[in-house]
């Protein structure tokens, strides 16, 4: 067709952009549905709809879609053709579009998506809309496909979504408004606006497993908690074990060549939801990830539009000596293909009960990574390069305009200007990102950026390149030459982040303002607000300036220990440090503190013993990352576990080097051995020689780290511990060593009670790596000087009972029970007396040849209670004697009903695995490698209702309905 001056298209219509001459396509859509078609995505409508009446459980998603009408994806398209003339996989060309004629459907402004709400007791509230893409896989089953747009799924055409989880139960109404009142067609008619009207849907009772918003617990300021249903006090304590997963991890190029550490790649993604599965099933439940470039981030080297991007070249070239443009140049992605894959793991964080501490721009301008991270970053790239200050002229950034331009926010006279320059856009991503996961009750913590004083001219940091180094483009080599000078500290720039922090999270949580919904906070008012750093102590009150801001929920320290340190628990007991810090309280009302990234990195250079080469190696984390967890669960924290090794301590395939030789098991094997890194793979060291001079060998099996959670809860979930209100009462921290042990416990205010760790000062890290020739300690440390200590702090002259507690998976000696234990003294020191299975270094070796060993046999550490009352497991129901296991393979269950705790009575002691699921088949416990034949369950966290426990021995299984009530 050839068009005269308008052609009107009636509905059923469609027709592609006029080319050259006037032309265009005119199509029929046969499944063409009104204007403003609205349905609903979750909860599903198969099972949510009776009686024509939608029902979402409390806390739970409500989503619904939107299909834009034909006026509006017409402007949106014509957007798109221009801001990527030149295909989305070229630069962006911003300079080509239309802003009176074409939609750009990521500006919050321009096209206006507002879902008003009326709650079942009469409040308005309103959620903002977010445009997106659906995206898929390239392919279904292979491990190197990529994100790409899902064409396919019957979703594509709704590319607007509403998220929100209702809080209260009862009826609630709902409207949809959609406004574009800058945006006209080519021929000047306005787009039209939209508002519907009369949907409604019923918000009915909580699930059994979501106890609501996390909140911090205003009883000690020190943990956190459920908000539950306050009314009914069902403020369940919340205390977060888990580890960091911010990154794809791959050692080895078993990808593309290239694209290995660009890509996010399905087998990455498979991988970090298997992570997940695995820290719930030994009672894990918290996570901190990273809106990561090419992973995560919704928004990448386009300022406001989440959709494709190309990163430039971020470094300058005319360095002839270090020409590189950049690590990751050229690489192409699209943020909404991200941001739908973080809609994935946020909806598998729910499904396996993980709380998410979310990192939203982990890597600012800081003293490295420029080169494949920050220099690619939209606000680095149009508010930063842009006033590169003359060479010699001082640093070559102002860092303060990655926050602001044109004002001064120091000048506390002036006005800060919301809606302009580098603000303006912060303001649009937090809410896209609030819009699009804010509902969530799993996405309780927003971290801004990770460790913010590694920011350039947060402190002086002298980067110069040394002339006389044979390599120097390796000196700070992620960052670009022409930022490898003397950087000088800013002191304006802690109070321009503390100025931003207000601003933002004021414009995050502040009230809604119904009547501009436009210019209106968000009113997110669940989430709590973590700043993180890596640098300074406690009493550094202008350094730690942003732990001061009023809106700052929780304060996070990176504080890990390395080959210095005398101790892994070298800076555990800072945590009550920061928090005693008047400085750093909210009207008196002190913040949790969280020990963030505690692992030990040590990075160890070995001299060239083998065929002339240095290596330097990572050790092997297992002894440092069980004290790591027992350490900081009794050292003032809300969290602990958090370490940077989470591929070694999931064992991610292919994540860890392969090192150089081992040594060989005798001298008729080769020399030749390489350390194996894969999972399952054993490597033989030398112990010494045995008792009877023959040389001994261990056969170490590589096996992931995160069973060592499972003693953790194990402990932490007993009824008796849970009764003496550790996480919810006032507890403070208390540390003390003599003679080679070291104890960490909480202490009540009462000082009648006090639930600890106590363990061998020598079994740490620096003991219990293993890597190559001469340079493996493995299990070398020795024992304590001494098997008792006195601890002090408790009521003098008291009468105490002591209980001891496994520590170890497996581990079933502990010493004996103490239950006439005195504090002594004006101290009030109670003494551990650990003698009747005294805390050691190794097993004995006493037999040559092959030593089958872990680290799991130790006897180098215990849990602890002390109390006026014996704290200790539950003597065993005397009806247990009277139950009989069935004939054949089968698990005897009493009681059933039940209410806090079950005992399971077996026939025989051969390992077994323990789940239990609810009716809709989700996991909600799981015990590993059982073999007593009488095993006591806690219940406590597992809420009334039908659940089905099952058994296995990995040949035969059985299951069983259970009744909690």
């Amino acid at each position: 067709m050839v068009s005269s001056d308008q052609v009107r298209l009636t509905p059923g219509f469609h027709a592609s952009p006029a080319t050259e001459g006037a032309r265009f396509r005119a199509y029929i859509d046969p499944l063409i549905e009104p204007p403003g078609d609205l349905v609903i995505v979750s909860p599903n409508p198969a099972t949510h709809i009776t009686d024509d009446v939608l029902k979402v459980e409390k806390w739970e998603k409500l989503e619904v879609a939107l299909r834009l009408p034909e006026e509006h994806v017409a402007a949106i398209d014509a957007f798109f053709d221009k801001y990527y003339s030149n295909g989305v996989d070229q630069a962006a060309t911003p300079e080509q579009v239309i802003p009176e004629y074409d939609l750009n459907p990521y500006a919050d402004d321009s096209l206006q998506l507002v879902m008003t709400l009326t709650s079942p007791s009469g409040v308005q509230r309103m959620k903002w809309g977010f445009f997106m893409r659906e995206a898929t896989w390239s392919a279904a089953n292979d491990v190197n496909a990529v994100l790409v747009e899902n064409t396919a799924s019957p979703f594509t055409p709704y590319t607007v979504r509403f998220r929100f989880s209702p809080d209260e139960e009862g009826l609630w109404l709902f409207n949809v408004a959609i406004r574009t009142p800058y945006t006209t067609t080519p021929k000047d008619v306005p787009l039209p606006s939209l508002l519907m009207t009369g949907y409604s849907f019923n918000c009915i009772q909580a699930r059994q497993d979501n106890n609501g918003h996390l909140e911090v617990n205003g009883n000690n300021r020190r943990t956190l908690q459920f908000s539950g249903d306050q009314e009914q006090g069902d403020e369940t304590p919340f205390f977060g074990l888990g580890t960091n997963m911010a990154d794809v991890r791959r050692s080895l190029n078993t990808y593309p060549t290239g694209t290995h550490w660009t890509s996010y790649y399905q087998r990455d993604f498979e991988t970090m939801k298997s992570t997940m599965e695995q820290l719930h099933e030994v009672g894990g439940n918290f996570m901190r990830m990273y809106l990561m470039r090419n992973i995560f981030a919704p928004e990448w080297v386009n300022l406001g539009v989440y959709d494709a991007f190309k990163t430039p070249q971020v470094c300058d070239l005319t360095f002839t000596d270090c020409p590189n443009g950049g690590w990751s140049t050229d690489v192409v992605g699209n943020c909404q293909y991200q941001s739908w894959a973080f809609d994935q793991m946020l909806d598998h964080a729910h499904a396996n009960n993980i709380y998410i501490q979310l990192c939203i721009d982990p890597y600012p301008p800081i003293v490295d990574y420029e080169q494949y991270i920050w220099g690619a970053h939209p606000y680095s790239i149009h508010y930063i390069e842009p006033y590169r200050a003359v060479p010699g002229n001082g640093n070559p950034y102002d860092l303060k305009r990655f926050f602001y331009s044109n004002i001064d926010p120091n000048d506390t006279q002036s006005a800060r200007v919301y809606d302009s320059g580098a603000f303006y856009y912060w303001k649009r991503k937090y809410k896209y990102i609030m819009s699009r996961w804010g509902y969530s009750v799993n996405l309780p913590i927003i971290e801004p950026f990770n460790e913010i004083d590694q920011m350039l001219t947060y402190s002086s940091r002298d980067m110069t390149i040394d002339p006389n180094d044979p390599d120097p483009c390796a000196d700070n080599g992620a960052t670009c030459v022409e930022n490898r000078v003397n950087w000088v500290e800013d002191p304006l720039l802690p109070n321009t982040i503390n100025t931003w922090l207000a601003d933002l999270w004021e414009y995050v949580e502040g009230e809604q303002e119904l009547t501009d919904p436009v210019n209106s906070p968000l009113g997110e008012k669940n989430k709590l607000l973590l700043m993180s750093y890596a640098g300074g102590d406690p009493t550094a009150d202008e350094y730690h300036l942003p732990f001061s801001n009023d809106n700052v929920d929780l304060i996070d320290v990176h504080r890990a220990p390395d080959q210095n340190s005398g101790s892994l628990l070298g800076w555990s007991y800072t945590a009550e440090e920061y928090r005693n810090n008047p400085a750093f309280q909210d009207n008196g009302q002190k913040k949790p503190f969280h020990h963030g990234e505690f692992t030990s990195y040590g990075a160890l250079d070995i001299p060239p013993i083998f065929k002339g080469t240095s290596y330097n190696f990572f050790d092997n984390h297992n002894i440092s990352f069980h004290n790591e967890l027992w350490a900081t669960t009794f050292s003032s924290c809300f969290a602990a576990g958090t370490s940077w090794a989470w591929e070694r301590v999931f064992f991610w395939e292919d994540a860890m080097p392969h090192y150089p030789p081992t040594l060989p098991l005798d001298t008729g094997n080769p020399s030749g051995q390489n350390h194996l890194s894969n999972e399952n793979e054993e490597n033989s060291l030398f112990l010494g020689e045995g008792d009877d001079g023959q040389n001994l060998y261990a056969l170490i099996r590589n096996r992931p780290l995160h069973h060592h959670f499972k003693p953790l809860t194990d402990f932490l979930n007993k009824p008796n511990v849970l009764a003496l209100g550790l996480f919810e009462g006032n507890f403070t921290p208390h540390k003390y060593e003599a003679d080679g042990i070291e104890c960490i416990y909480l202490l009540n205010e009462a000082r009648d009670i006090a639930v600890g760790w106590v363990h061998n000062t020598d079994a740490y890290w620096w003991n219990s790596y293993y890597i190559m020739t001469e340079a493996q300690r493995y299990v070398t440390c020795s024992d304590p000087s001494a098997q008792t200590i006195g601890l002090p702090g408790f009521e003098p002259n008291t009468t105490f009972k002591i209980s001891y507690h496994p520590t170890w998976l497996n581990m079933s000696a502990v010493p004996a029970d103490e239950e006439d234990g005195i504090s002594s003294g004006p101290d009030g020191i109670v003494t551990l007396n650990l003698s009747s299975e005294a805390l050691n270094g190794t097993y004995p070796l006493s037999v040559s040849g092959t030593f089958r060993n872990h680290l799991d046999t130790l006897h180098s550490d215990y849990a602890f209670i002390i109390a006026t009352d014996l704290i200790k497991s539950l003597p065993l129901p005397p009806e247990l004697d009277t139950i009989v296991v069935a004939l054949g393979w089968d698990f005897a269950l009493y009681p059933n009903p039940a209410r806090n705790e079950i005992y399971l009575r077996f026939s025989d002691d051969e390992p077994k695995d323990i789940f239990i699921q609810d009716v809709s088949g989700r996991r909600v416990g799981y015990w590993s490698r059982i073999t007593s034949t009488i095993q006591h369950m806690s219940l406590g966290h597992l809420a009334k209702g039908a659940y089905w426990i099952g058994v296995s021995d990995g040949v035969r299984s059985k299951t069983k309905k259970l009744l909690i009530h």
